[in-house]
């Protein structure tokens, strides 16, 4: 029979659960007992309670209160067990500092040693002095339905003649693969042969590949993504440069893209252990901003929908690939008036897993 050791970090979570468990405990009994001094509060001025019984109405009020006191002083004692037991937590999730390691590696072209740790006692220059940069991810990170957060603290050892930290790279490396990141680099510091420089890292926006998600996708969190592709498509068709002339006040703006979302729904949707993949349909009615006819719109927008491949659709999973993409092509002789849309039908394929 094969006997499975925790490890310290299982055995600290376990710890973690136990003191939670035993704080929950000390709550309802607390509880209890207040409800216990309420109810004998309400007898007593009731007009129900005999004066003959007094002494033992007096004794009851004791021993009540004492018990509601005890309670208290158990829920605080079981307060600060908890306390203890998040202090004495281990990590062993460094799922987003890994992630984090796959932008760096993008950044200084795989040439750059990277180590990912969850101590900061790990954290030590090479010993021929060759850089190095490390990744402290010291506390578990955060999934909400599949976007990652975490807070990481980046230590990069080098030699005089190595660049410091490039913070303004790694910012547009994340921002690339649609990461949210606050970057914050300390000064350099000289310990003798070597730099050192320090960085913190608020990583609030990160996904894996294939992302978890708590539960199945309901409609109304795809009716949310197919606005999303609305916005995209109209962002996409928008005139964003200096509108020449003067108009008054009560003139239309000629410009100005506007969409809405004529459809949206689930083509496909496996439901097997594992990874997961979902097709879902966006149609949309796009009217480009008149500012830009003459154009190429059609396949602006048909780009924008395409850099959603790598993204995360909030919810739903990473956008994985475009499985068929049209845009039905209007009349463009009416340039003024009620021009009539563009058309774009969107296959996306989303994929996720459920944890």
């Amino acid at each position: 029979m094969t006997t499975t050791i925790p490890t310290p970090a299982e055995l600290s979570r376990l710890a973690l659960a136990e003191a939670q468990s035993t704080h929950a405990e000390a709550l309802t009994l607390h509880d209890q007992h207040q409800t216990a001094v309420e109810e004998l509060r309400a007898f007593l001025t009731s007009g129900r309670a005999s004066l003959s019984d007094f002494d033992s109405h007096q004794s009851r009020w004791r021993d009540i209160h004492a018990a509601q006191d005890v309670a208290a002083l158990l829920v605080t004692g079981c307060e600060n067990y908890v306390k203890r037991a998040e202090r004495g937590l281990i990590n062993d999730d460094t799922t987003v500092a890994d992630l984090f390691a796959d932008v760096l590696a993008d950044v200084y072209g795989g040439e750059l040693l990277v180590r990912v740790v969850t101590v900061k006692a790990d954290v030590r220059p090479n010993d021929d002095g060759s850089p190095v940069l490390f990744i402290v991810q010291e506390k578990a990170g955060e999934n909400r339905a599949g976007i990652l957060s975490a807070k990481l603290f980046l230590t990069y050892y080098r030699g005089a003649l190595h660049a410091p930290l490039n913070a303004e790279a790694i910012q547009e490396a994340c921002r690339a693969r649609n990461y949210s990141v606050q970057i914050d680099p300390w000064p350099s510091q000289k310990h003798g042969p070597h730099y050192e420089d320090p960085t913190a890292v608020n990583v609030t926006r990160a996904f894996m590949a294939v992302p978890t998600l708590d539960a199945e996708p309901t409609d109304g969190q795809v009716s949310r993504y197919a606005n999303v592709v609305r916005n995209v498509l109209r962002n996409a068709v928008t005139f964003y440069g200096e509108r020449d002339g003067v108009r008054l006040m009560y003139e239309p703006i000629e410009g100005a893209a506007e969409s809405e979302t004529v459809s949206y729904r689930v083509l496909t949707n496996s439901q097997g252990k594992g990874d997961r993949r979902m097709t879902v349909e966006v149609v949309c009615k796009v009217w480009p901003d008149k500012l830009l006819m003459g154009q190429p719109v059609a396949e602006m927008m048909k780009e924008a929908v395409r850099k959603q491949v790598g993204n995360m659709a909030d919810d739903l999973g990473r956008v994985a690939a475009i499985d068929h993409l049209a845009v039905d092509v209007p009349d463009l002789g009416r340039r003024f008036g009620n021009a009539d849309p563009f058309v774009v039908t969107a296959h996306l394929g989303l994929m996720y897993r459920i944890g």
